[in-house]
Protein backbone atom coordinates (compact mmCIF):
# COMPACT_ATOMS: atom_id res chain seq x y z
CA UNK A 1 0.00 0.00 0.00
CA UNK A 2 2.64 3.03 0.99
CA UNK A 3 4.71 1.63 -2.81
CA UNK A 4 1.02 2.57 -4.35
CA UNK A 5 0.84 5.87 -3.08
CA UNK A 6 4.17 6.79 -3.84
CA UNK A 7 3.48 5.83 -7.40
CA UNK A 8 -0.09 7.95 -7.08
CA UNK A 9 1.84 10.60 -6.08
CA UNK A 10 4.05 10.30 -9.16
CA UNK A 11 2.18 10.42 -11.53
CA UNK A 12 -0.92 12.33 -10.61
CA UNK A 13 0.68 16.38 -10.09
CA UNK A 14 -1.12 18.21 -7.32
CA UNK A 15 -2.61 21.11 -8.67
CA UNK A 16 -0.53 24.85 -7.93
CA UNK A 17 -3.48 27.65 -8.54
CA UNK A 18 -0.64 29.21 -9.59
CA UNK A 19 0.56 27.79 -12.01
CA UNK A 20 -2.35 26.46 -13.45
CA UNK A 21 -3.76 29.99 -13.54
CA UNK A 22 -0.37 30.66 -15.89
CA UNK A 23 -0.72 28.07 -18.34
CA UNK A 24 -4.60 28.84 -19.01
CA UNK A 25 -3.30 32.28 -19.70
CA UNK A 26 -0.77 30.91 -22.13
CA UNK A 27 -3.23 28.49 -23.06
CA UNK A 28 -6.03 31.52 -24.16
CA UNK A 29 -3.20 33.14 -26.48
CA UNK A 30 -4.27 30.40 -28.90
CA UNK A 31 -7.73 30.59 -28.37
CA UNK A 32 -8.69 32.45 -31.94
CA UNK A 33 -7.24 29.15 -33.39
CA UNK A 34 -9.41 26.70 -32.24
CA UNK A 35 -7.63 23.54 -33.11
CA UNK A 36 -4.35 24.69 -32.02
CA UNK A 37 -5.79 25.54 -28.84
CA UNK A 38 -7.50 22.37 -28.29
CA UNK A 39 -4.64 20.42 -29.08
CA UNK A 40 -2.61 22.37 -26.23
CA UNK A 41 -5.57 22.25 -23.48
CA UNK A 42 -5.75 18.45 -24.11
CA UNK A 43 -1.92 18.27 -22.96
CA UNK A 44 -3.26 20.24 -19.97
CA UNK A 45 -5.87 18.23 -19.36
CA UNK A 46 -3.28 15.11 -20.06
CA UNK A 47 -0.40 16.76 -17.45
CA UNK A 48 -3.17 16.82 -15.09
CA UNK A 49 -4.41 13.56 -15.64
CA UNK A 50 -4.80 10.57 -12.66
CA UNK A 51 -2.30 7.96 -14.20
CA UNK A 52 -3.57 5.87 -11.22
CA UNK A 53 -7.19 5.79 -12.42
CA UNK A 54 -8.20 1.53 -13.18
CA UNK A 55 -10.64 0.07 -15.64
CA UNK A 56 -12.71 -0.98 -12.64
CA UNK A 57 -12.59 2.31 -11.23
CA UNK A 58 -14.19 3.49 -14.82
CA UNK A 59 -16.70 0.79 -14.46
CA UNK A 60 -18.04 1.40 -10.74
CA UNK A 61 -18.25 5.15 -12.04
CA UNK A 62 -20.33 4.17 -15.10
CA UNK A 63 -18.17 5.82 -17.80
CA UNK A 64 -18.58 4.44 -21.21
CA UNK A 65 -16.46 7.37 -22.67
CA UNK A 66 -12.36 7.39 -22.30
CA UNK A 67 -11.34 10.19 -19.98
CA UNK A 68 -8.27 12.18 -18.50
CA UNK A 69 -9.79 11.57 -15.21
CA UNK A 70 -8.55 14.71 -13.97
CA UNK A 71 -9.76 16.41 -10.48
CA UNK A 72 -13.11 18.58 -10.81
CA UNK A 73 -10.93 21.51 -9.75
CA UNK A 74 -9.35 21.67 -13.05
CA UNK A 75 -12.43 21.48 -14.78
CA UNK A 76 -13.92 24.11 -12.93
CA UNK A 77 -11.03 26.38 -13.35
CA UNK A 78 -11.40 25.73 -17.35
CA UNK A 79 -15.26 26.39 -17.19
CA UNK A 80 -14.71 29.68 -15.27
CA UNK A 81 -11.80 31.33 -17.31
CA UNK A 82 -13.34 30.34 -21.11
CA UNK A 83 -16.74 31.00 -19.82
CA UNK A 84 -15.79 34.78 -19.69
CA UNK A 85 -13.98 34.44 -23.43
CA UNK A 86 -17.38 32.87 -24.69
CA UNK A 87 -18.88 36.71 -23.80
CA UNK A 88 -16.04 38.52 -25.31
CA UNK A 89 -15.88 36.17 -28.35
CA UNK A 90 -18.87 34.13 -29.32
CA UNK A 91 -17.57 33.12 -32.66
CA UNK A 92 -14.25 31.80 -31.77
CA UNK A 93 -15.93 30.15 -28.98
CA UNK A 94 -18.33 28.63 -31.33
CA UNK A 95 -15.38 26.78 -33.33
CA UNK A 96 -13.88 25.77 -30.04
CA UNK A 97 -16.67 24.46 -28.60
CA UNK A 98 -16.89 22.45 -31.83
CA UNK A 99 -13.52 20.82 -31.72
CA UNK A 100 -13.88 20.35 -27.68
CA UNK A 101 -17.05 18.07 -28.51
CA UNK A 102 -15.33 16.44 -31.55
CA UNK A 103 -12.44 15.03 -28.60
CA UNK A 104 -12.49 11.35 -28.04
CA UNK A 105 -12.12 11.87 -24.07
CA UNK A 106 -15.20 13.09 -21.55
CA UNK A 107 -13.43 16.01 -20.27
CA UNK A 108 -13.25 18.37 -23.38
CA UNK A 109 -16.71 17.33 -24.26
CA UNK A 110 -17.92 18.31 -21.23
CA UNK A 111 -16.50 21.29 -21.50
CA UNK A 112 -17.84 21.67 -24.44
CA UNK A 113 -21.49 21.14 -23.62
CA UNK A 114 -20.83 24.05 -20.36
CA UNK A 115 -19.41 26.62 -22.80
CA UNK A 116 -22.43 26.25 -25.19
CA UNK A 117 -24.50 27.64 -22.68
CA UNK A 118 -22.52 30.81 -22.31
CA UNK A 119 -22.60 31.91 -25.71
CA UNK A 120 -24.68 35.08 -26.02
CA UNK A 121 -28.16 35.02 -26.76
CA UNK A 122 -27.57 36.83 -30.23
CA UNK A 123 -26.20 33.35 -31.34
CA UNK A 124 -29.10 31.20 -30.04
CA UNK A 125 -29.86 30.19 -33.31
CA UNK A 126 -26.46 28.45 -33.43
CA UNK A 127 -26.77 26.84 -29.98
CA UNK A 128 -29.97 25.55 -30.92
CA UNK A 129 -28.40 23.87 -33.60
CA UNK A 130 -25.88 22.15 -31.94
CA UNK A 131 -28.14 21.18 -29.03
CA UNK A 132 -30.01 19.35 -31.89
CA UNK A 133 -27.30 17.81 -33.44
CA UNK A 134 -25.36 16.29 -31.09
CA UNK A 135 -28.20 14.95 -29.08
CA UNK A 136 -27.86 11.75 -30.91
CA UNK A 137 -29.31 8.30 -29.82
CA UNK A 138 -26.04 6.82 -30.33
CA UNK A 139 -24.01 9.51 -28.13
CA UNK A 140 -23.68 8.68 -24.46
CA UNK A 141 -26.25 9.02 -22.39
CA UNK A 142 -24.77 10.61 -19.23
CA UNK A 143 -22.85 13.28 -21.89
CA UNK A 144 -26.51 14.01 -23.41
CA UNK A 145 -28.06 15.17 -20.14
CA UNK A 146 -25.32 16.93 -19.61
CA UNK A 147 -25.43 18.96 -22.79
CA UNK A 148 -28.82 19.39 -22.38
CA UNK A 149 -28.85 20.88 -19.60
CA UNK A 150 -25.58 22.83 -19.52
CA UNK A 151 -26.10 24.01 -23.38
CA UNK A 152 -29.65 25.15 -22.70
CA UNK A 153 -28.49 27.42 -19.66
CA UNK A 154 -28.64 30.88 -21.00
CA UNK A 155 -31.86 29.69 -23.34
CA UNK A 156 -33.95 28.86 -20.40
CA UNK A 157 -32.49 31.46 -18.00
CA UNK A 158 -32.81 34.59 -20.42
CA UNK A 159 -34.70 33.76 -23.85
CA UNK A 160 -37.56 31.27 -22.24
CA UNK A 161 -39.98 32.23 -24.92
CA UNK A 162 -37.68 31.53 -27.41
CA UNK A 163 -36.71 28.34 -26.18
CA UNK A 164 -40.50 26.93 -25.96
CA UNK A 165 -41.50 27.88 -29.08
CA UNK A 166 -38.24 25.75 -30.48
CA UNK A 167 -39.47 22.68 -28.49
CA UNK A 168 -42.82 23.16 -29.79
CA UNK A 169 -42.09 22.99 -33.13
CA UNK A 170 -39.85 19.92 -32.08
CA UNK A 171 -43.06 18.24 -30.31
CA UNK A 172 -45.25 18.88 -33.41
CA UNK A 173 -42.94 17.43 -35.96
CA UNK A 174 -43.70 13.55 -37.54
CA UNK A 175 -40.49 12.88 -36.80
CA UNK A 176 -40.10 10.49 -33.53
CA UNK A 177 -36.30 11.92 -33.10
CA UNK A 178 -37.57 15.75 -33.30
CA UNK A 179 -40.22 14.77 -30.28
CA UNK A 180 -38.08 12.94 -28.76
CA UNK A 181 -35.31 15.58 -28.45
CA UNK A 182 -37.94 17.87 -27.75
CA UNK A 183 -38.61 15.88 -24.43
CA UNK A 184 -35.26 15.34 -23.34
CA UNK A 185 -35.10 19.08 -23.32
CA UNK A 186 -38.56 19.68 -21.37
CA UNK A 187 -36.22 17.71 -18.68
CA UNK A 188 -33.83 20.70 -17.58
CA UNK A 189 -36.95 22.67 -17.10
CA UNK A 190 -39.08 20.26 -15.00
CA UNK A 191 -35.77 19.92 -12.44
CA UNK A 192 -34.51 23.16 -12.35
CA UNK A 193 -36.40 24.43 -9.14
CA UNK A 194 -36.42 28.36 -10.29
CA UNK A 195 -38.52 27.42 -13.31
CA UNK A 196 -42.14 27.73 -11.95
CA UNK A 197 -43.78 28.45 -15.37
CA UNK A 198 -45.44 24.75 -15.69
CA UNK A 199 -48.38 25.12 -16.81
CA UNK A 200 -46.23 26.46 -20.46
CA UNK A 201 -44.31 22.71 -19.85
CA UNK A 202 -47.68 20.39 -19.31
CA UNK A 203 -49.05 21.67 -22.61
CA UNK A 204 -46.36 20.68 -24.59
CA UNK A 205 -46.61 17.25 -22.47
CA UNK A 206 -50.47 17.42 -24.22
CA UNK A 207 -49.16 16.98 -27.88
CA UNK A 208 -47.27 13.81 -26.98
CA UNK A 209 -49.95 12.40 -24.53
CA UNK A 210 -52.57 12.48 -27.26
CA UNK A 211 -50.47 9.67 -29.63
CA UNK A 212 -47.63 8.07 -27.37
CA UNK A 213 -45.32 6.66 -30.34
CA UNK A 214 -43.28 3.92 -28.89
CA UNK A 215 -40.06 5.10 -29.56
CA UNK A 216 -40.46 8.02 -27.60
CA UNK A 217 -42.71 5.80 -24.85
CA UNK A 218 -39.62 5.56 -22.47
CA UNK A 219 -38.43 9.30 -22.51
CA UNK A 220 -41.96 10.49 -22.47
CA UNK A 221 -42.37 8.07 -19.27
CA UNK A 222 -38.91 9.53 -17.77
CA UNK A 223 -40.88 13.44 -18.55
CA UNK A 224 -44.11 12.40 -16.74
CA UNK A 225 -42.27 10.62 -13.27
CA UNK A 226 -39.93 13.90 -13.32
CA UNK A 227 -43.46 16.21 -13.10
CA UNK A 228 -45.00 13.47 -10.53
CA UNK A 229 -41.33 13.97 -8.12
CA UNK A 230 -41.96 17.83 -8.95
CA UNK A 231 -45.62 18.73 -8.46
CA UNK A 232 -47.73 15.04 -8.59
CA UNK A 233 -50.97 16.59 -7.97
CA UNK A 234 -50.84 19.14 -10.82
CA UNK A 235 -49.61 16.04 -12.85
CA UNK A 236 -52.58 13.81 -12.14
CA UNK A 237 -54.91 16.21 -13.20
CA UNK A 238 -52.86 16.38 -16.63
CA UNK A 239 -53.50 12.52 -17.27
CA UNK A 240 -56.75 12.17 -15.92
CA UNK A 241 -57.39 14.85 -18.15
CA UNK A 242 -55.69 12.80 -21.29
CA UNK A 243 -57.71 9.63 -20.16
CA UNK A 244 -61.01 11.78 -20.51
CA UNK A 245 -60.38 12.31 -23.92
CA UNK A 246 -60.18 10.01 -27.23
CA UNK A 247 -56.63 8.31 -26.71
CA UNK A 248 -54.78 5.27 -28.00
CA UNK A 249 -54.56 2.04 -26.55
CA UNK A 250 -51.07 2.58 -25.46
CA UNK A 251 -51.94 5.79 -23.00
CA UNK A 252 -52.78 3.68 -20.19
CA UNK A 253 -50.35 1.31 -20.41
CA UNK A 254 -47.41 4.20 -20.20
CA UNK A 255 -49.64 5.69 -16.98
CA UNK A 256 -49.65 2.22 -15.36
CA UNK A 257 -45.83 2.56 -15.79
CA UNK A 258 -45.73 5.90 -13.98
CA UNK A 259 -47.62 5.02 -11.39
CA UNK A 260 -45.04 4.39 -8.87
CA UNK A 261 -43.96 8.08 -9.46
CA UNK A 262 -46.89 9.16 -7.38
CA UNK A 263 -46.90 9.62 -3.58
CA UNK A 264 -49.96 6.70 -2.59
CA UNK A 265 -52.78 9.49 -2.41
CA UNK A 266 -52.34 10.23 -6.53
CA UNK A 267 -51.32 6.84 -7.30
CA UNK A 268 -54.99 5.50 -6.02
CA UNK A 269 -56.74 8.60 -7.77
CA UNK A 270 -54.87 7.82 -10.99
CA UNK A 271 -55.79 4.29 -10.76
CA UNK A 272 -58.99 4.89 -10.25
CA UNK A 273 -59.27 6.98 -13.08
CA UNK A 274 -57.79 4.26 -15.11
CA UNK A 275 -60.28 2.15 -14.15
CA UNK A 276 -63.35 3.98 -15.32
CA UNK A 277 -61.14 4.79 -18.49
CA UNK A 278 -61.78 1.18 -19.59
Amino acid sequence: MEGEGILALKFMPAVELSRLHTQIRLLTQHYSAASDFVKRLCELYEFYSDRTFSKSDAGRRNLTIPAYNVTPLINHHFELEFSKLCQENPLSSLDVIDELWNQPKLEPRRLGAYLLGKIPLEYSDQVISRLKLWSSVDEDHGLVKYLQESGSLLLRRQAIEKWLAVLRTWLESKNSQDQLFGLQSLLPLINDPDYIDLPEVFELINLELAAPQPRISFTLQTVIEALARRTPNETVYLLKAALQRPHPKELPRLLRRVLPAFPEEQQRSLKLALEQAK
